[in-house]
């Protein structure tokens, strides 16, 4: 089922947004320090989401829910 499809495709990419989301905030605190790391989570990472949830809308009506 088409829907069964993008709501699994919404999950997992909302799953792996964030372990790299994580991952990059952890990186950025290694490497830049702690008020490095806050920046890239609290604004990277809402436009991080913001562009995966545009990317899914018009992936998911393009290809997957075709009418």
């Amino acid at each position: 089922d088409r829907k069964l499809e993008t709501i699994l495709l919404g999950v997992s990419g909302i799953f792996l947004i964030n372990l790299v989301r994580i991952s990059t905030v952890v990186l950025v605190a290694y490497y830049f320090g702690q008020l490095a790391a806050t920046v890239v989570h609290d604004f990277g990472g809402t436009l991080f989401t913001i562009i995966w949830f545009f990317f899914y809308w018009w992936f998911s009506y393009n290809y997957i829910l075709e009418i």
